[in-house]
């Protein structure tokens, strides 16, 4: 009786360390990451500030746009695990055409100030605003 208890109370604390696990990892890599809204008027938040290993995302509300960094290979450099992010013929780290609705992103790894601009495609390239990532 005593031994069937035992095992009932191991497995209980067994289940409930890993469900603590799972609530800590979880709430650890939502602290990690920085939303970005892109709308027909603007960026917001416009610059932000992130601990090193954020992953930042964007989340397009507007119509067809692209997200230019125009230091490419050095903030290819300085991310990991890009989103739609690629180094285009003239150097820049592009989204590419991001769709309304659709997301973007990047997880900064090295330190330092990023600075992009999101423009309209459908509108043949027009500037909607820009925006600075700062990594610390």
């Amino acid at each position: 009786m005593v031994k069937r208890w035992l095992i009932a109370l191991l497995v209980v604390l067994t289940l409930a360390a890993t469900t603590l696990a799972s609530v800590v990892a979880h709430a650890a890599e939502k602290a990690k990451t920085q939303m970005i809204m892109i709308t027909p008027s603007g960026i917001s938040p416009s610059t932000v500030t992130v601990a090193k290993g954020t992953k930042v995302v964007w989340l397009n509300n507007a119509s067809s746009t692209n997200i230019l960094f125009s230091r490419g290979k050095e903030v290819a450099a300085a991310s990991v695990d890009p989103s739609r992010f690629a180094l285009d013929s003239v150097g820049r780290y592009n989204s590419g055409d991001i769709p309304r609705g659709g997301i973007a992103s990047l997880s900064f790894v090295g330190v330092g100030k990023y600075q992009y601009e999101v423009v309209d495609q459908q509108s043949g390239g027009t500037r909607i605003g820009s925006g600075t990532v700062i990594v610390e």
